[in-house]
C-alpha cells in the first residue's frame, strides 16, 4: 500500500539533515570531540532509552520525557538529558578507586516540550563530565574545555556567562517554599525586572532580600560584580558562593581564557540539581544558548554512589546554527575522484584503480558510466562536487 501525503510529513518538532549540513554537524562533531579528547576526557556511550525513573525521582511523572511501555509494563523514556545517564553509568560501572574521572559524550536527546531547544523534540548534544573532583579548578577545566571545542568548532564571538546556585539559595532559600522558589527562578530566567518586583511585593516578606532579588537581574560584567557583592555580607551561604565563584573565575584567568567568561549573580537554570558554579554560553548570531552546565555534586546519591561532579553540554545543531551564520560553512562533501568505464570488461581494473586511490586516502567514486563528450564529463564533476575523473579503457586510465 502506497504511503499516504500525511504520513511523508515529518511529525512536528524533528528535521532533515541536508548533505551539506551533514558535513557541517559531522565536522563540528568531531572538532569538538577532539578538543575534549585533548584535556584527557574518554568517550563513552549510553543507550538511547532506560527505564524513566533513571531520569526522573518521580516515575509516574516524567515531565517532558516521550516515554512508551516496554512488554513488561515498565515505562521507558528515550533520554531526555544525558546528566541522570552519566551518573548511573559511573554508578554502574566505577567506584570511588577511578576518581577523578573524566568522560565526554556525543549523541542525541529528545524532548517533548517545546521549553527545551525552542520548538525541536530531538537534537544532538556533546558533552563532558569531570567525576570525583570538587576543586574550582575542576570547574575552571570544564568551562575551559568548553571554550576550547566552541573555538575548534568554528566560533569565536561568544560568551560564557558564570553564577552560581548558591547564591540565590542563600538569600531566599529559607523564605519561599518549593513553588514559589520555582516561580522566582523562572522570572530570573527571564530577567523580568517588572515581574521580579511585583513577585517581591507579594512573596517576599524580607525587604533586604527584595531589595537584592530586584537588583539581581542587573548584576553582570566581569568579576567586580562579585567582589562588590562579597563586599557586602550577605551571610554564610551566599558568600561561600561568591568566593567558589570567584575561585572559578580566577583559574580560568589562569588559563589564559577570560575573555570568554562573564559573570551573571542572575544567572539560573532549568535543571534543579545544580549545586555550585554554572553557565550558559550566548552568542550574538543566536537567540537560544549554544551551551550550558556547571557543578551537580552528589546528584548520583539516587544510584547507590554520591561524588562530586561538574559537566557541560554543548547543543551541537545550534553551535551549527551560529557557525553557518558566521559565513564559516562547508560545501556538501565532495568526492576526490571519479574512476569510470564503458565496458564490463574494464570494470575489475575500474575496481581496481578505486580501490587504489581509497588506499592513498582519497574518496573514490567509481561507476559505469558514458559520456558524450568531455564538457559532459565536467559537467558531471560540477554537479555533483567531484574534483576529478579518470575513465578506465582497455584495462587502462585514460
Amino acid at each position: 500500500m502506497a504511503i499516504t501525503e500525511t504520513d511523508r510529513k515529518l511529525p512536528y518538532g524533528v528535521a532533515d539533515i541536508t548533505e551539506g549540513d551533514c558535513a557541517l554537524k559531522s565536522d563540528i562533531e568531531a572538532k569538538v570531540s577532539s578538543a575534549f579528547n585533548s584535556f584527557g576526557y574518554n568517550e563513552i556511550q549510553t543507550p538511547t532509552f532506560e527505564y524513566l525513573g533513571v531520569f526522573y525521582d518521580d516515575p509516574s511523572g516524567g515531565g517532558d520525557a516521550i516515554k512508551f511501555v516496554d512488554r513488561g509494563g515498565r515505562i521507558i523514556a528515550l533520554r531526555p538529558d544525558y546528566t541522570p545517564a552519566i551518573s548511573r553509568f559511573t554508578a554502574s560501572h566505577k567506584s570511588e578507586a577511578d576518581f577523578p574521572l573524566r568522560l565526554r559524550y556525543s549523541g542525541n536527546i529528545f524532548r517533548g516540550g517545546e521549553s527545551f531547544g525552542a520548538r525541536q523534540k530531538e537534537f544532538t548534544q556533546a558533552g563532558a563530565e569531570l567525576l570525583g573532583d570538587p576543586s574550582p579548578e575542576a570547574d575552571a577545566e570544564i568551562i575551559c574545555a568548553t571554550i576550547e571545542a566552541l573555538r575548534q568548532a568554528g566560533l569565536e564571538d561568544f560568551q560564557l556567562e558564570l553564577g552560581h546556585a548558591g547564591l540565590l539559595r542563600g538569600l531566599v532559600g529559607g523564605l519561599l517554599d518549593g513553588e514559589t522558589f520555582r516561580e522566582l527562578t523562572e522570572l530570573l530566567d527571564k530577567k523580568s525586572v517588572p515581574e521580579i518586583d511585583d513577585f517581591c511585593r507579594r512573596a517576599v516578606s524580607d525587604a533586604g532580600a527584595a531589595a537584592l532579588l530586584r537588583e539581581l537581574p542587573l548584576l553582570y560584567g566581569g568579576t567586580e560584580i562579585a567582589e562588590k557583592m562579597l563586599a557586602r555580607r550577605l551571610g554564610a551561604e551566599s558568600e561561600a558562593a561568591l568566593e567558589n565563584l570567584l575561585a572559578v573565575c580566577y583559574a580560568v584567568k589562569d588559563f589564559g581564557l577570560e575573555r570568554f567568561i562573564g559573570v551573571d549573580l542572575g544567572l539560573v537554570r532549568s535543571f534543579g540539581y545544580y549545586t555550585g558554579v554554572m553557565f550558559k554560553g550566548l552568542t550574538h548570531s543566536m537567540a537560544f544558548p549554544i551551551c550550558g552546565g556547571g557543578r551537580y555534586d552528589n546528584f548520583s546519591r539516587r544510584f547507590g554512589l554520591a561524588f562530586p561532579a561538574t559537566g557541560t553540554a554543548i547543543w551541537t545543531d545550534r553551535v551549527m546554527a551560529a557557525v553557518a551564520r558566521s559565513k564559516k560553512t562547508l560545501s556538501a562533501p565532495a568526492a576526490d575522484v571519479l574512476i569510470w568505464y564503458e565496458s564490463d570488461a574494464d570494470r575489475p581494473a575500474a575496481y581496481a584503480a578505486a580501490r587504489a586511490e581509497r588506499e592513498k586516502g582519497l574518496r573514490a567514486i567509481c561507476e559505469k558510466r558514458r559520456f558524450a563528450s568531455e564538457t559532459d564529463v565536467c559537467r558531471y564533476l560540477s554537479a555533483h562536487r567531484i574534483l576529478s575523473a579518470a575513465k578506465i579503457e582497455g584495462g587502462d586510465a585514460r
